[in-house]
Order: C-alpha cells, then structure tokens, then sequence
C-alpha cells in the first residue's frame, strides 16, 4: 500500500485479495469529503471485506486512517516497515506460489463464490471442489512428502 494511497487510488488497493501496507502509510478515500463519489468499486467491495459498521463510518465520512488501524479493521493483512514492504510481499508470494497450485487456485475460487451464498450451497461446492482436488496427483504427493521433505507439486 502507498503511503499516500488516497481517493480511487485506495479504492484500488482494495481490489486484491492480499495487502502489505507501510507502518508510515496514511491510507484513505476522500471523495466524499470533496463532494465525489467513489467510483472504483469501494463502495461495494468495502462492506463484504470488513465490517458493515467500519464501512459506514468510513465511506460517508471520508478521511485517511492510520495503517495500524487499517490492520486492526482488517483492510490490510500486514503492516511492516516501508523498507521491508518489498520483502515481505515477496516472501508471501514465494509461499503461496511455492504450495500446490490447483488447491491454492481452488481455495481463492471457492473463498470468492462463496461470498454471498447461503451456507448449505458453499458448504456443498466446498465438498465437490474439495474432492476433485483430491483426486490430483498433488494432493497424493503433498501426504507422501509429509515431515520428510517440502512436496513437489505440478498442477496434476
């Protein structure tokens, strides 16, 4: 996140499913304090992402918060020192990439489908998905590497 991510510029930080901001960062959308209207989909993707009570103080009002509140109300997963912001989003990614990318692929997928849907119907998508991805060569490799060494998935 940019220290000075304001107005539509943060509106657009929001849009990715993981964020690294700058301990000294001061993140906020200000249309409305100038008499704008947010229009890069904050309004819509605010109140699903955090809370509806922090997304109504926050979107009529305006204004820049700091990044630890922004960690605290779950709009950020990590606040580090700007010279580690780098560093840290690269070691996240590693992780990720370094996991078995038909499950990871999978989980974001079903995570952002299921956002809306009554609970029996993602429960039940939970189960068919789950099982399809059980039945990849990934998902018998990951138990044989189990403790002994890091598993080589291949998107099989």
């Amino acid at each position: 996140m940019s220290r000075f991510a304001a107005a539509g510029g943060m509106g657009l930080l929001e849009a990715p499913d993981l964020r690294l901001a700058a301990a000294e960062g001061r993140p906020g959308l200000q249309e409305v304090e100038w008499g704008l209207f947010p229009i890069s989909g904050s309004t819509v993707r605010f109140p699903i992402q955090i809370s509806y009570v922090v997304a109504m103080e926050n979107r009529p009002a305006g204004g820049r918060i700091d990044t630890r509140r922004a960690f605290e109300s779950g709009r950020v997963n990590r606040v580090v020192p700007k010279q580690k912001v780098l560093e840290s989003a690269l070691q996240l990614a590693e992780k990720i990439v370094g996991s078995g990318p038909i499950a990871v692929r999978e989980v974001r997928h079903l995570v952002r489908s299921a956002l809306g849907r009554q609970q029996e119907d993602a429960l039940a998508r939970e189960l068919g998905i789950g099982r399809a991805v059980l039945a990849t060569r990934d998902a018998r490799e990951g138990p044989r590497a189990f403790e002994k060494r890091k598993p080589r998935c291949e998107g099989r």
